[in-house]
């Protein structure tokens, strides 16, 4: 008796390991994201939380990272975006995103915006900057601009206060070059080989003096603001106050290392001096812009977006719809010092522990956009375009006069096309 019922347990046994066996396994959607944030400080933290996060809330969608190393991320997307199998997310600047949606490569996420608080409770950018005819094409992971950097030991050893207008920059940038051969005043952007980079520093103080390269899809290189703010970036780099030749990370390198007084950048320097310079940190500090309109690049700058030939739309939606809850985007200030896209979210504490934000902040509302406004399809042309006249004034002996005027001719062939 106990040997039949011995048999008839394995006989069950066997036959339901034959049925489970036999069943079909349901794969997992996988859902291809990709960041140039992926491994950089801060940033890989909050990918890492977020995804873990998102997979256990989500347990039938698996996220897949498509890296690209450095520089390389920025060719490899525009590749990706007109192939016929993109990631189902792409992260991008607004700079980008304005030339995606100029290409028609991206699905509008107005599905997801109706569906959610999005519109109600993020920073007006998230329905201006990735928007075209009502439609929204992407969601603000983060608002940055560039604000002043400076080290407050080398401005006391200088004498000097944070400058508050171009006159007291130019002549404080003097005074802390001459602590030292290897101490710069300011760091200017020279690098001809980055436009998108160089373009957006130059931008800076152009719009300081009330100028632009472009307005409305016209060009405006020979506007006297325009021309006005060539002249101050020519007359900063006249004065020998910055290296030459150095690339945008080593000028960060130098920040870093406590050998550049100022520095127009983002608040991505901080995280960055506070692990590798502890003694320096605290002695580092932002201010908005030194002139009167205190114009700086960028406002809700950093997107998610999906490809129009996305394979995993649905999934895609379902993970931007996290990213944008409280949680996640108080998580953007915490680990990258990046101004959260859904407002309210920063906690009062943390502002005491980094006060440098507040300039960034507070920088918001004077934020101009990177893109050229209204060419923005052509923004990489337009870019290139003006970095090289401004290596044509900086190292060629040019007039800003005459290269201004030459500028307005290729941008205007540009804009007809």
């Amino acid at each position: 008796m106990v040997l039949r019922q011995r048999v008839f347990v394995l006989v069950i046994s066997l036959a339901v390991v034959l049925i489970v066996g036999a069943m079909p396994v349901i794969a997992k959607e996988v859902l291809r994201v990709t960041s140039w944030q992926f491994g950089e400080t801060g940033y890989d933290v909050m990918w890492n939380e977020i995804e873990t996060a998102f997979e256990a809330e989500f347990p039938d969608i698996e996220i897949e990272r498509v890296e690209a190393a450095g520089a390389n991320y920025w060719t490899k997307i525009f590749v990706d975006i007109a192939s016929a199998s993109p990631p189902d997310i792409i992260h991008v600047t607004s700079t980008v995103l304005a030339q995606f949606i100029g290409m028609q490569k991206l699905e509008a996420l107005d599905n997801i915006m109706d569906t959610s608080d999005i519109r109600e409770n993020f920073v007006p950018g998230q329905l201006t900057v990735g928007a075209r005819d009502g439609k929204i094409y992407g969601l603000v992971t983060g608002g940055r601009t560039l604000q002043l950097i400076y080290n407050g030991k080398l401005l006391n050893e200088a004498g000097i206060e944070v400058p508050q207008n171009e006159t007291e920059l130019l002549e404080g940038a003097k005074k802390i070059r001459n602590l030292g051969a290897d101490i710069y005043g300011l760091g200017l952007e020279n690098d001809l080989q980055n436009d998108e980079n160089t373009y957006e520093y130059l931008l800076n103080f152009v719009a300081g003096q009330g100028g632009n390269f472009v307005r409305g899809g016209k060009p405006t290189a020979t506007a006297p603001e325009t021309i006005a703010g060539m002249k101050f970036y020519k007359s900063l780099w006249d004065a020998n106050i910055s290296p030459k030749g150095l690339i945008a990370m080593q000028h960060r390198d130098l920040l870093t290392q406590g050998k550049m007084g100022m520095y127009i950048d983002g608040p991505w320097n901080f995280p960055q001096i506070k692990e590798l310079n502890p003694d320096l940190y605290p002695h580092m500090g932002a201010a908005l812009n030194p002139w009167e309109n205190h114009a700086a690049t960028g406002g809700a700058h950093h997107f998610l977006t999906v490809p129009k030939d996305a394979k995993n739309k649905d999934a895609a939606s379902k993970f931007i719809e996290f990213w944008s809850r409280e949680e996640w985007q108080r998580n953007v200030f915490t680990y990258t010092s990046m101004v959260p896209g859904r407002m309210n979210v920063i906690p009062e504490e943390a502002l005491q522990e980094m006060p440098y934000m507040i300039a960034y902040i507070e920088g918001q509302k004077y934020a101009i956009p990177v893109a050229p406004e209204g060419l923005e399809k052509y923004a990489a042309e337009v870019m290139h375009e003006v970095v090289n006249s401004l290596g044509k004034i900086l190292f060629f002996e040019a007039t800003v006069e005459s290269e201004m005027e030459q500028l307005q001719k290729k941008i205007t062939e540009i804009a007809v096309r």
